[in-house]
């Protein structure tokens, strides 16, 4: 795939001691402006309910809303009509524990600290056998037991705030549970977490039972991702679909997608079950809806599937949708690029909530930071080696700690299939540069948990679902 050996192969050490120091460009700039019913504490009605929503491996291209022409989202994309529909959003990782950090956080993932790390407090071979040693290097990092979260902001300010999580990487031991007042993690095992039915359920039943006043509820659903078991009315909808007399490996490729939009489709029927909840308890006029993904999943390209490494756009282009208070009639649309960094300053900096000064993430329009995804993979995984990517106008480089790095124009090639490295490959160093610089600036996470260990029963899930063996 266009490998350069002679491109410097960077490594995190060489970020931090060539000290490239360009972040202080990219300031925080909060919004001016407070959506309707967002004033302060002291002389404003009562601050909107959030309701932000994860769709756990959700590319943003197998929604309806986002021109996938297969009915995977109805629900959904009635939302988006009411909604603004953000057509470039970017994760800032490839899977979930260090996404949903740059959510609560407003850090990168090189700040917030969760991601894996052979020197983490985490380990996540408690309960293996000990007789195998390599399993000893499989650890992660929380994020900084001190660090300020969404959910603890919003508690300060009155919030009620509740979590119910499907996947197993979203457990409390991994540490994004600090904040909530209320954690559902229940009931998380094998193969596909919990299902979506189960989510809205406990989500509900905690919107009757959150008392009075402004309410954040967090619902992850983690259907979408593997392995793909839909409940079979919907599996039927889009396996009925598929032509027959296919060639073994793509009718392979075709049943995995079919599964894929099945899964979206039931979790889409559930999400429209906790709208209409919403409806019924008479909040959804008065709550900013966020419906996002923490990453998407490769399903063939580049000879690919799954997700965990290369940030390819399947990967890493999600979707993400908002409804403020209130109503807006056409759906706008808007195509700056912006990450999940950014949602923690643009919620708070409508809420008239003061925004941590040390974040990066920033409130849209005025976003300046760099869009960068970073993949520091499991040793399982390292074959193909760690990977980060920056997007800058139409141009995406991705760098590869093994030297096959890339350069595509996702604009004008969305499906990534023409590496213009060779031919551009001063647009690729001056963007190298720009990304090393970035993240070299970043602070470092002020410190770990020591205490958290991972149960027999969270082992297993991740066991289960290709994490650990």
């Amino acid at each position: 795939m266009g490998c350069q050996r002679r491109h410097r192969r960077w490594r995190r050490r060489e970020f931090l001691a060539r000290g490239l120091r360009l972040g202080g460009g990219f300031g925080m700039l909060a919004a001016a402006s407070a959506l309707h019913g967002c004033g302060s504490p002291g002389n404003a009605p009562r601050r909107p309910h959030i309701v932000l929503i994860t769709l756990d491996t959700t590319r943003a291209d197998h929604l309806g809303c986002y021109g996938y022409p297969l009915p995977t989202s109805p629900r959904i994309d009635g939302l988006a009509r009411e909604s603004r529909v953000y057509t470039r959003m970017i994760a800032p990782a490839t899977w979930t524990l260090p996404s949903h950090a740059c959510i609560f956080t407003g850090k990168f993932t090189t700040s917030h600290g969760a991601q894996y790390d052979p020197e983490g407090q985490l380990r996540l071979t408690q309960g293996l056998a000990r007789s195998d040693p390599s399993w000893s290097e499989l650890r992660v990092r929380t994020i900084d037991p001190h660090e300020p979260t969404l959910p603890g902001l919003l508690a300060e300010h009155g919030y009620h705030t509740a979590g119910v999580v499907a996947g197993p990487w979203l457990k409390r031991v991994f540490g994004l549970a600090r904040g909530f007042d209320h954690f559902d993690d229940d009931d998380i095992r094998t193969l596909n977490g919990r299902p979506a039915e189960e989510v809205t359920d406990r989500a509900l039943d905690w919107l009757d039972t959150a008392g009075e006043g402004p309410k954040m509820l967090f619902a992850n659903y983690f259907d979408p991702h593997t392995p793909l078991q839909p409940p079979p009315a919907f599996a039927n909808r889009f396996l009925s679909r598929l032509p027959r007399g296919e060639p073994p490996e793509r009718a392979k490729v075709g049943r995995k997608i079919a599964l894929y939009d099945a899964e979206i489709n039931y979790m889409d029927f559930h999400v429209g079950r906790l709208l209409d909840g919403l409806k019924q308890r008479h909040m959804y006029s008065d709550s900013w809806i966020i419906i996002t993904s923490d990453h998407g999943e490769l399903l063939g390209e580049h000879g690919q599937t799954g997700h965990g490494d290369i940030p390819l756009q399947g990967v890493i282009h999600i979707p993400c949708i908002i409804k403020p208070p209130g109503r807006i009639p056409q759906g706008p649309t808007h195509d700056r690029w912006l990450q999940l960094t950014d949602l923690m300053p643009m919620i708070l900096s409508h809420l008239n909530i003061g925004v941590p000064p040390n974040i990066q993430g920033q409130a849209p329009p005025g976003i300046r930071h760099p869009i960068i995804t970073e993949s520091r993979v499991l040793p399982k995984f390292e074959g193909n080696g760690n990977w980060l990517s920056v997007i800058q106008g139409n141009m995406k480089f991705i760098w590869n700690s093994h030297g096959h790095h890339l350069l595509f124009d996702v604009v004008s090639d969305p499906q990534e299939n023409n590496n213009l490295l060779d031919a551009q490959r001063e647009q690729a160093e001056t963007m190298e540069k720009m990304m090393v610089g970035y993240l070299a600036g970043l602070p470092l996470p002020d410190s770990v948990s020591s205490h958290a260990t991972v149960d027999d029963e969270t082992l297993e899930s991740l066991r289960a679902l290709g994490y650990v063996d």
